[in-house]
């Protein structure tokens, strides 16, 4: 029985180092669009688009099976820690 939960707790360690290295793919894209933002006098908030992309974030929490509250939370933190980003200068 411990090994078993040896095992899964390993497997959810990778997971989470996996989404760590995501998220630092995804911060580099984000310096990316700042720069290109900063370049073309854009704003760092493009409501438009952030809606679209919640639209699209709570379709894909039910194709999942997540719950729409847990996807919405995790994606707000992203997308506020994004803005702040390229609210830097």
């Amino acid at each position: 029985m411990k090994n078993e939960l040896k095992t899964l707790r390993e497997q959810i360690d990778e997971i989470d180092n996996e989404i760590l290295i995501l998220f630092a793919k995804r911060n580099s894209i984000v310096k990316k669009i700042k720069d290109y933002k900063r370049e073309h006098d854009l704003p760092a908030r493009d409501e438009k688009r952030w809606q679209q992309v919640k639209d699209t974030w709570r379709k894909k929490a039910h194709q999942l099976d997540l719950t729409e509250d847990l996807v919405e939370r995790i994606y707000n933190l992203i997308h506020e820690h994004a803005v702040a980003l390229q609210k830097k200068k």
